[in-house]
């Protein structure tokens, strides 16, 4: 488009631009974070019926006598599928961590907004469900702290890595692994 002789829509200034405006208004509206969680329940639930279903044809197979025959086998075509599904618990359970997030996140905007002077931001960072739930003064039981702890723990890195990968050393830039070993 063309805005004065300027192709302003090509110009990657404006688009930046235009991206920081958008997110800056969006992290202040609670609906955009109720939006945001929303999409990421019906994510899971797509998936969580995928892992019902998957297991649904696993446990049939199961109760076929050939596969319990001794020796190996390929694992192939649609049981191969399912076998993949089936390990996305993990990611299943990530996704209801970050829709847990983002609500809290909303309700933390919707309380602290309005007390906000002008120009002030609301800075809102970390995962920590249990930190988020705390400031969004939340009331929550004993059971609820332990279960917003080890989803967080999804969001994180379960959800997303296979091991917790690693833990940054303080100070020099090193990075210990999770055998032990620095690099």
């Amino acid at each position: 488009m063309t805005f004065y002789g300027v192709g302003i829509l090509n110009s990657d200034r404006f688009l930046r631009e235009l991206a920081e405006r958008q997110f800056k208004l969006g992290v202040t509206l609670p609906i955009t974070w109720a939006s945001a969680a929303r999409r990421l329940l019906i994510s899971a639930d797509v998936l969580a019926v995928a892992i019902i279903a998957s297991e649904s044809r696993q446990l049939r197979r199961m109760e076929s006598p050939t596969y319990w025959r001794s020796g190996s086998r390929t694992i192939e075509g649609e049981e191969l599928i399912d076998s993949d599904i089936l390990n996305t618990s993990s990611v299943w359970a990530m996704l209801i961590a970050l829709a847990f997030e983002n609500v809290l996140k909303g309700i933390i905007v919707a309380k602290e907004l309005p007390n906000l002077k002008d120009g002030e931001k609301n800075p809102i960072h970390g995962h920590s469900l249990l930190q988020l739930a705390q400031r969004a003064k939340v009331t929550i039981s004993e059971d609820d702290a332990n279960l917003l702890k080890e989803l967080t723990e999804f969001s994180v890195w379960k959800g997303r890595y296979n091991v917790k990968e690693c833990i940054r050393a303080g100070g020099g830039g090193k990075t210990r692994l999770a055998g032990g070993a620095w690099r």
